[in-house]
């Protein structure tokens, strides 16, 4: 008789906690609510991230032959292509463009106004640079230049930087 009370105490105890979590992970507020939380008893779920994706970045980038001319923008690495049905299993390029995604995100874009020598000094954007300058091209290539936009779904792409040109 003892050990049903408690079972039953145990599964009120537990199913409230369940109900106090997805009342409050959808957005509901309250005074109980907030001391749960801050007991560490009702947790905050972010799903991904503490900030999940709501935007795709690409990472583009042109080159400055010796004649002046320029060729057109083109996408780095296939940031811009669906993945495939297998990339699940295979996806040999994941690793490459999450670093760059990595690179893009961590562009201090605020100092680029206000501090644009510092800006360029970056870990961040001398990576982006050094990568951009090792990729295959034709010889009469003399300067390559990258432009990083942000795409949000249904809305038209935003450009967040474009680089200055730099030599080959």
């Amino acid at each position: 008789m003892i050990r049903g009370a408690w079972d039953g105490l145990v599964v009120v105890l537990f199913g409230g906690l369940l109900l106090a979590t997805v009342v409050h992970n959808l957005g509901l507020k309250s005074r109980r609510l907030s001391l749960l939380e801050g007991l560490g008893l009702v947790p905050k779920w972010k799903f991904f991230a503490p900030k999940p994706g709501v935007s795709n970045y690409y990472l583009l980038y042109r080159d400055r032959f010796a004649d002046g001319s320029v060729t057109p923008w083109l996408t780095l690495h296939g940031m811009d292509s669906d993945r495939d049905a297998i990339a699940f299993i295979w996806n040999p390029n994941r690793r490459l463009r999450k670093a760059l995604h990595d690179l893009i995100t961590d562009l201090p874009y605020d100092l680029c106004e206000t501090q644009p020598a510092i800006f360029k000094l970056t870990t961040a954007y001398l990576v982006i640079v050094k990568h951009i300058s090792t990729l295959p091209r034709t010889a009469e290539s003399r300067e390559t230049q990258f432009l990083i936009v942000e795409k949000y779904l249904d809305q038209p792409a935003q450009t967040l930087f474009r680089s200055e040109l730099h030599r080959l």
